[in-house]
């Protein structure tokens, strides 16, 4: 049971979507996320028998709730998507996920069986997933091999983007790469940035429903939030990789300095954030270690498939920014008739299900702080932070981008605390955090300044600023030897 906990602590639904969503968009660190999901249940694993590290105090309690409650943001925020890809209000979703793991938390008897939600969530999206190939009738490697020999990712004529049009939940940019005639499927305000000869223009597009404009190659059409756009049969995917090819070799356009600073940054981000949040629940027993590591490996494997077939079956999921929630669209695109959208139905309640066994976790952890450091029962605090959450939530929010700063945040104040010995004193704590945080938000508000590749990535991921800058400050609070 405690190996159940522990993994379910992990293996969020923002972890597992999101890896499958990088592997599905060919992004350079896709392979290496697949490692680190299982490195770092490891790192904190072995972490079990380093010496004990800094004792609760209201800071690591104020800096694990403020974690606590981005990480349940993050969940709530790709259920929201999720139930908006499959035709739901988006609020509604959040609200069932968010209902559902209040009332299991504050329910006693829940303790007993809640950990069997992970495993049981895990089992159900491998069902889904075994139906998806069989209706593919492809195995995974003919599968994988059949995307990586594309000539190019097209648009088909079952996709709705071509039938009836599809809708953009966020503002962004398109970019072509060969003449494209789309129609506008409702009202609104279009830039379209036409490049000529190596000079740039920027027009402005209002179409009325039916409209239909003609983009070059090299073209830019921005769009706003709810546009709704039909684009034509046969043509390339815009934000597709150029072919499978490059889908499946992601990394043969990346500067080397480039791809070695953003494979840091994401091993940073991922072994040292995960570790204080991990290293407290990780079992002590073989058995329990090893259930862990065997739901890691499980997950992994789905996100592998899950993408492999999503490549296959569908491309037009590239359109725009590659969300993870939009992935759970992969069955009813797959499997013909009502059976494909019943399956993304059960899809989404394995999502749910995986949310509430991380949310049931991190109650936990909230009330063991809570009581170490003399605050009760924790339910107070519980209820502030999922309900601070839920109301964060309803704003549309990138999953995956409020993980990676959660990740990089403990990974810059409470990593460096969790491995300290002897015990630092509070005031040291302090020091250490404030160092630390105050590295990280420089790393993420400024790491972009200026533009270029390096600077982006800095952007992306603080943590290579916060963390070094954290464990600098550690060394010199502690105390020197007599």
């Amino acid at each position: 049971m405690i190996g159940l906990r522990f993994a379910s602590l992990w293996l969020g639904p923002v972890l597992v979507l999101g890896v499958a969503a990088h592997l599905y968009a060919g992004a350079p660190e896709g392979l290496l996320l697949v490692v680190l999901v299982v490195l770092s249940p490891c790192a904190a694993l072995l972490g079990r028998r380093a010496a004990r590290g800094a004792e609760a105090s209201l800071v690591t309690v104020l800096l694990t709730l403020l974690a606590a409650g981005l990480l349940l943001c993050a969940g709530l925020s790709l259920i929201g998507d999720t139930a908006g890809v499959l035709g739901a209000a988006r609020w509604r979703g959040i609200a069932i996920a968010a209902g559902c793991a209040f009332a299991l938390t504050i329910w006693p008897p829940a303790g007993r069986w809640w950990p069997w939600l992970a495993p049981g969530a895990l089992l159900v999206a491998w069902l889904v997933l075994a139906a998806v190939a069989h209706a593919s009738g492809l195995g995974p490697i003919a599968a994988w091999s059949r995307v990586a020999s594309r000539p190019a990712f097209s648009f088909e004529a079952t996709s709705p983007w071509v039938r009836s049009g599809g809708t953009f939940p966020e503002a962004g940019v398109l970019v072509f790469a060969e003449p494209h005639t789309i129609r506008a499927g409702s009202p609104g305000v279009f830039g379209v940035i036409v490049g000529d000869g190596g000079t740039t223009s920027v027009q402005e597009w209002r179409p009325q429903r039916g409209a239909t404009i003609t983009l070059r190659p090299g073209d830019h059409l921005s769009y706003p939030a709810g546009a709704r756009l039909i684009f034509e049969n046969g043509k390339r995917v815009p934000g597709a990789p150029r072919s499978g090819i490059a889908w499946a070799d992601p990394t043969a356009d990346v500067s080397r300095a480039v791809e070695l600073v953003r494979f840091l940054g994401l091993a940073l981000t991922f072994l040292a954030g995960g570790f204080p949040l991990l290293r407290p629940s990780a079992p002590r027993t073989r058995v329990g270690a090893a259930v862990a590591l065997a739901l890691a490996l499980a997950a992994t494997g789905w996100a592998e498939g899950w993408a492999v077939y999503a490549g296959w079956a569908a491309p037009d999921l590239f359109l725009g920014t590659v969300r993870a929630g939009a992935l759970v669209a992969l069955p009813s695109l797959a499997v013909d008739g009502q059976g494909g959208r019943r399956l993304g139905g059960v899809l989404l309640v394995a999502v749910i299900a995986l949310f509430i066994a991380g949310a049931a976790a991190l109650r936990e952890r909230i009330a063991a702080l809570a009581r170490g450091g003399g605050l009760g029962s924790g339910i107070a605090l519980w209820t502030g932070v999922l309900g601070g959450a839920l109301v964060a939530s309803l704003w549309s929010r990138e999953p995956w981008a409020l993980l990676v700063l959660v990740l990089g945040f403990l990974a810059s104040t409470l990593a460096p605390l969790a491995l300290a010995s002897p015990a630092l004193p509070v005031r040291a704590q302090i020091a250490v955090c404030a160092v630390g945080l105050a590295a990280f938000a420089v790393g993420a508000l400024g790491g972009g300044a200026g533009g270029g590749a390096l600077a982006a990535t800095l952007g992306a991921y603080p943590a290579l600023l916060g963390a070094p800058a954290a464990w600098g400050a550690l060394r010199l609070a502690r105390p020197r030897p007599a």
